[in-house]
């Protein structure tokens, strides 16, 4: 319970971070803050860094680490739209990009992340897997939330972005899943995922997937990388936008490579997807709802997880 805190309290600050008025409806002019307080998600995040390394998830390295991607990210999220146009707001998010990459990866020294599952199966005959709770990437996902993904406005503003996200969740969880049931990769499950003696371990896993696992990687590659080639792309209209959702989902699925070329042409089609359900709505979370749409119908109907091809 004790190492549970911090990812509780990290999660709350993305809670606080994405329930603040955005850029459209904030008051004009630069952002300072000599007049007001440091933003609730920001504090939540200084909260969560200390529980972890009073719990021993950070080390001096690690805490140091987070301690500077806490700083840069709080301090570009209020200073971004004075420097755009500037070299300082060409340079900063490309360098809060590699940060977060660096972290998403575990290169970042210092960091323990906790191995909550170990060497389990969901089901009879399922491959075995392990589980960790990975501290630095959930912290990766929050620096590019906070610094450089782009909100189109408020939580709730825009009701008309759900239907274009339920049929790119629905079309890309069909396509994939039936593509590596097809290949081989899966089958459709007879029994309900459970680990015997750990009734947590459903709930456990799909709450890491989705705000750890889908969070990260889908403010990296939409978030960051498709929205930063949709505005170069721009002037070229509909191959442009084309090109800026089709080579961040092409990275996407070699960055599944490990789990051979099958399961890297399904990641792609995945982040297409996403990509797609980014561009029509302008809400990063569409994109991660599609991405942890076909996690979750993988885990839940299909053995997982998929087998290596």
């Amino acid at each position: 319970m004790p190492q549970a805190l911090p990812f509780i309290v990290l999660w709350v600050a993305g809670l606080a971070l994405w329930c603040q008025p955005t850029a459209a409806s904030a008051p004009p002019g630069p952002h300072r803050w000599g007049h007001r307080r440091p933003p609730a998600w920001a504090l939540a995040w200084l909260l969560a860094w200390g529980l972890a390394w009073s719990v021993g998830l950070l080390d001096a390295r690690g805490a140091l680490a987070i301690l500077g991607c806490i700083g840069l990210s709080t301090w570009w999220h209020a200073a971004a739209r004075r420097h755009q146009g500037t070299w300082v707001g060409a340079l900063v998010p490309w360098l809060i990009g590699a940060l977060s990459l660096a972290l998403a990866l575990h290169a970042v020294p210092g960091v323990h992340n906790p191995l909550v599952l170990d060497g389990v199966q969901w089901r009879p005959g399922d491959p075995a897997f392990s589980l960790r709770a990975s501290f630095d990437k959930a912290c990766a996902g929050l620096m590019l939330l906070a610094a450089v993904v782009p909100r189109a406005m408020a939580p709730g503003a825009n009701p008309r972005w759900a239907r274009p996200t339920a049929l790119a969740a629905c079309l890309t969880t069909a396509a994939a899943l039936c593509l590596a049931w097809a290949s081989g990769l899966t089958e459709p499950a007879r029994t309900w995922p459970q680990v015997p003696g750990r009734p947590d371990a459903l709930p456990l896993f799909l709450l890491l997937n989705l705000f750890v696992t889908c969070v990260a990687e889908e403010a990296f590659f939409r978030g960051l990388l498709q929205s930063a080639l949709a505005r170069r792309c721009a002037p070229w209209g509909a191959p442009g936008l084309a090109a800026a959702i089709a080579l961040p989902a092409v990275l996407f699925g070699l960055a599944h490579l490990g789990g051979g070329p099958l399961m890297a042409a399904l990641a792609t089609w995945v982040g297409l997807g996403s990509g797609w359900a980014l561009a029509r709505t302008a809400r990063i979370e569409a994109a991660v709802i599609v991405h942890f749409a076909v996690n979750a119908t993988h885990l839940l109907a299909f053995t997982y997880p998929a087998r290596m091809a």
